[in-house]
């Protein structure tokens, strides 16, 4: 829950919901008659002064005796208003308890078994589960369809929140097979509720959870000391819910809080547009606004905050993000049924844009890697494949897009793809095996709160070092992971290197290595550098790194590029995971072959049996895993026939004479080791 002061309705919410980093104690509660802009302005520059809400009449705030003396001097008419008048009434019991909620949950699942499935993710504070439901049609199998999740009670006394996430899975259950579009809707999605994040919270009918954390400011995604703990992703809560982003892989994530009516979309943190903005605003935000009737805003438009759930799921995952603000009424079932049609809609919306999977051309097996999206001159953010199952998802609008995959261990490889609309577009990618190493997945990131004019995304640190960095600013830090199964690997010699771009300036970082994601984990560190530096790591006595954290020396204080410029941290001179491919592979009616000595000009010969035309895709790369030529043919029936010379592919070689050859169509991939020279 957030507080705006220039907005029209009459915002209500807990008075812990935001006290300041500075530590204010507020007293009592008052009015003030105010109406305008500037009012609000001038009262909010009062010290010990605490905006909780407005109407058309009146600013309320929460604030000691001496504050509120000083906006009476102000000239402003001030008088004490007790809870009940601002907040309302307390709730008239319409509400489920905690009880009432597992009991709810336990029912859906006991009735409903083809449909609903429930899952323990994790635990709170006091040791009570977090509970996830997943409605599907196929409940206990993970499918390529569109993900989202919806989740509520981030704040514990917020319990509209829940309310909403247990109407619409009522909804969801008993009309399917009644009604054709909720049916539709089943079949070929996988919707998620996460009804209760703060299980504590909710017991105590409290906002924190049971260690006073606010958990709505605990993420790891540029956050900056306001949920009341000492470092980003501290409690079992938020731990849980990062965890579960990545290990399912949602298109879309919906948050609920309560009690304004606004769609908030990112950013809270910056007022920066964020590369999917069209996606986020036009295509999510706005119809969901339209049939709510919220009004849509921009967080950070409303109030600021750090460390939100909303800018961690999208900033380190990928995920479209956005918070829903509604009220909370004494009967919560009219707010339930106003969300109702737009959750709905936002659920079709999570199959839209391009998915696939990204697998281990040699051995067919799921690859975790980091999947960019470039519309012309214009990045999108990334996503990652799933290291169990190795798919992927993107919400795009219409277009033409360049898809890249970078995985570690594996060769990259880039497809144009055409985005059509209300659809979705499948793309798999078939990598090939390589001794690469690199960062894939950003788990915490920081840079600056208050610089503005970096234009750096935290996103141009991952992958292999391509010149585009992260500028971390004076306060920047980030932590970032090879992945679950390409970690670093002491060898002899140098193992590490951490990247700088090059923008005229060296700057310095620390950098620390461990085997854990958490910012106050078990962290050894390994050096100060300036600019591009490599390190062995045997010195910490680990056998392999998982993790490097990168901590900017706090040199560099402005400009558009401030702070160490981390282009990307890289495994060297690691163990080469290069496996002979085995061939022919024949599933179905499409087969390869390669003819030709191996120092000698080669042919490719594609066997089709069946009548239809296939795409082909032939990409040549280097021992280092770049792609130095390729091609995109089609092959009709019969057998097709497809050069491999010397003389004209090997002019774009330098290095090594060992290359591997890739042949993919939609169905069937196959590497060769081939030997080119000029």
């Amino acid at each position: 829950m957030r507080v705006f002061a220039f907005s029209v309705l009459f915002i209500m919410l807990a008075l812990s919901s935001i006290l300041p980093a500075q530590g204010y104690k507020y007293h009592s509660y008052y009015s003030i008659l105010a109406q305008s802009g500037l009012d609000v302005d001038r009262i909010r520059s009062v010290e010990g002064i605490l905006i909780v809400g407005r109407n058309d009449k009146n600013i309320f705030v929460a604030a000691d005796d001496i504050s509120a003396s000083k906006v009476a001097s102000l000239g402003y008419v001030i008088t004490k208003s007790s809870q009940d008048e601002i907040f309302g009434a307390p709730l008239d019991g319409y509400y489920h308890t905690w009880s009432q909620v597992m009991s709810e949950i336990d029912s859906f699942t006991e009735t409903y078994p083809n449909i609903a499935k429930c899952d323990t993710i994790g635990f709170s504070v006091q040791n009570r589960p977090i509970i996830r439901v997943k409605i599907s049609d196929n409940p206990g199998q993970n499918e390529l369809e569109g993900r989202i999740q919806f989740n509520g009670c981030h704040h514990g006394n917020e319990k509209i929140s829940t309310e909403i996430n247990l109407y619409f899975m009522r909804y969801l259950c008993e009309n399917y097979g009644v009604l054709s579009e909720v049916t539709s809707l089943v079949d070929n999605r996988e919707i998620y509720f996460v009804p209760v994040v703060n299980p504590d919270g909710f017991v105590l009918n409290q906002r924190y959870n049971a260690n006073n954390i606010d958990l709505n400011r605990d993420y790891g995604y540029h956050w900056f000391n306001e949920s009341g703990a000492s470092n980003p992703f501290s409690e079992p809560e938020s731990r849980t819910m990062r965890d579960d982003f990545i290990s399912t892989g949602y298109s879309i994530t919906l948050d609920y809080h309560s009690t304004a009516s606004y769609v908030n979309y990112l950013w809270d943190y910056s007022p920066r547009i964020v590369p999917d903005y069209y996606e986020v605003v036009n295509m999510f935000s706005l119809p969901y606004a339209d049939s709510t009737g919220y009004t849509p805003i921009k967080g950070y438009d409303w109030y600021q905050i750090a460390g939100s759930c909303q800018d961690a799921t999208y900033g380190l995952f990928g995920i479209l993000a956005v918070t829903i603000e509604s009220q909370m009424p004494g009967d919560p079932d009219p707010e339930c049924l106003k969300n109702r049609g737009a959750m709905k809609y936002v659920a079709k919306l999570a199959g839209y844009g391009i998915q696939g999977y990204v697998l281990d051309s040699v051995t067919g097996q799921p690859v975790e890697a980091v999947l960019f999206f470039q519309k012309g001159s214009d990045p999108k953010w990334p996503v990652n494949s799933s290291a169990l199952s190795g798919d992927y998802q993107k919400i795009l609008s219409p277009g033409t897009y360049s898809v890249t995959a970078h995985a570690p261990g594996h060769v990259s490889k880039t497809f144009s793809v055409q985005v059509l609309a209300d659809t979705s577009i499948r793309q798999d990618f078939h990598l090939a095996p390589s001794d690469s190493r690199f960062g894939m997945r950003m788990m915490c990131a920081r840079q600056e709160y208050s610089n503005f004019s970096n234009t750096t995304y935290t996103f141009d640190a991952l992958g292999p070092a391509d010149g585009i960095a992260m500028s971390m600013n004076r306060q920047g830090y980030a932590i970032i992971d090879f992945g679950e199964n390409f970690p670093v690997t002491d060898v002899a010699g140098y193992d590490l290197k951490v990247c700088e771009a090059n923008d005229g300036t060296a700057d310095s970082c620390f950098v620390y290595v461990g085997n854990t994601p958490e910012y106050a984990g078990t962290w050894i560190y390994l050096g100060k550098i300036s600019g591009t530096d490599s390190f062995d790591i045997s010195a910490t006595g680990l056998s392999q790194v998982r993790y490097v954290k990168i901590m900017d020396d706090g040199g560099s204080t402005s400009g558009a590029k401030p702070g160490y410029d981390l282009d990307a941290v890289q495994g060297i001179n690691q163990p080469n995971s290069i496996e002979e491919p085995v061939y022919p592979v024949t599933p179905g009616n499409v087969s390869f072959s390669l003819t030709g000595g191996f120092f000698s000009d080669k042919e490719l010969l594609i066997s089709n049996l069946s009548t239809e035309t296939i795409r082909v895709q032939i990409s040549i790369a280097d021992v280092s895993g770049r792609v130095v030529a390729s091609d995109d043919i089609t092959a009709g029936a019969g057998t097709t026939s497809y050069s491999i010379k010397n003389s004209t592919l090997g002019r774009e070689m330098t290095g090594s004479n060992i290359y591997f050859l890739i042949v993919e169509t939609d169905f069937i991939s196959e590497s060769y080791k081939i030997l080119l020279f000029r």
